[in-house]
């Protein structure tokens, strides 16, 4: 045992009789004690008892102060819930904490003199080492019960939401960057790149109907095509320009009726389209609707002169499939 005292105990008059407790069971586990009066010198640890009192005591922050600067290890022993004050906080924001509030401090002794003969350098036994009255030492316990744990879960729950919401940001701007970019390779005629581009955005937003539209114009299989309209007449029922896309691929896989009812749909939506009336009177004249036929054709001129010169080669092949005599469908009202 050194000359000097080897535990520094720092209380304020009103702390009296717990100081009086924990220098009894230092002494009793053979440390030299004595109560701390500003001095350091010589002492190899600080305990600090922490109370209402003890906060606000100038005398303690300058101990405090002591000896952090003489590098003591410090141990609190907080007596009440009373929480230490921005100043004191400072100079113990990386000292540990032992909880013996709520008339703790009987249960705590043995944590305390396991803690300071540890930061004095005597050996614990292997029953000190692992039992100081309430199974092991909480260095952290004062800080965890100054969190409610309703508020634990709340911050729980808003960091997680938080997280959810950048991540759906972060999945939206990439699905958008996706479809922009499908888009303009549709644009330069680059169907694989807008096929490979639009599955992206799909698979990010698989609710998002115009993406699923665009999916379809980037591929030349009529099946494909109908498949992906229908998903994004599944999301968009009201989608005139997906309902014309499935009408024209129904009217490539030699489907005619369901093409005649797209674009019966479409146009209800649209009713100003020339192609549609077109393309709608090539599927009545598929199925030999010829009143049908002639009266979508002549809406068709009637909106745009352009539409003989661009039906003619089509209507000639239909004619030609069904061995028909060539008509002019355009002079029929």
């Amino acid at each position: 045992m050194t000359a000097g005292p080897q535990v520094l105990v720092a209380y304020t008059a009103a702390d009296r009789f717990a100081a009086d407790t924990v220098m009894e069971a230092l002494r009793g586990a053979g440390l030299a004690v004595l109560p701390a009066a500003g001095d350091v010198t010589g002492a190899r640890a600080l305990v600090l008892l922490h109370s209402r009192t003890a906060a606000a005591d100038a005398s303690l922050l300058r101990i405090v102060d002591a000896a952090a600067a003489s590098k003591l290890p410090i141990l609190v022993v907080r007596l009440d819930t009373e929480g230490p004050t921005p100043q004191m906080k400072a100079k113990l924001r990386s000292v540990p904490w032992l909880d013996a509030a709520n008339g703790r401090l009987p249960e705590r002794l043995q944590g305390i003199v396991n803690r300071v003969k540890s930061n004095v350098g005597v050996p614990l036994d292997d029953a000190e080492a692992v039992d100081d009255g309430e199974g092991g030492i909480d260095l952290w316990s004062v800080e965890r019960r100054r969190v409610p744990p309703l508020f634990v879960a709340i911050s729980i729950v808003v960091v997680a939401g938080i997280a959810v919401l950048l991540y759906r940001a972060y999945d939206r701007f990439a699905a958008q960057n996706a479809y922009d970019q499908g888009v303009a390779a549709l644009a330069d005629g680059n169907l694989d790149g807008a096929a490979h581009a639009l599955d992206d955005a799909v698979k990010r937003r698989p609710t998002w109907a115009l993406a699923w539209r665009q999916r379809a114009f980037a591929t030349t299989d009529p099946a494909a095509q109908v498949t992906y309209f229908t998903r994004a007449l599944a999301l968009d029922p009201a989608d005139a320009d997906a309902l014309a896309g499935r009408a024209r691929a129904y009217l490539r896989a030699g489907d005619a009726a369901s093409a005649r009812v797209d674009y019966t749909a479409a146009l209800a939506r649209v009713p100003d389209s020339a192609e549609w009336y077109g393309e709608r009177g090539l599927a009545s004249l598929a199925l030999g609707d010829d009143a049908a036929a002639a009266n979508d054709f002549a809406r068709c001129q009637a909106l745009s002169p352009r539409c003989r010169e661009s039906l003619a080669p089509r209507i000639a092949a239909l004619e030609a499939a069904q061995k028909r005599t060539p008509r002019d469908w355009f002079a029929i009202p």
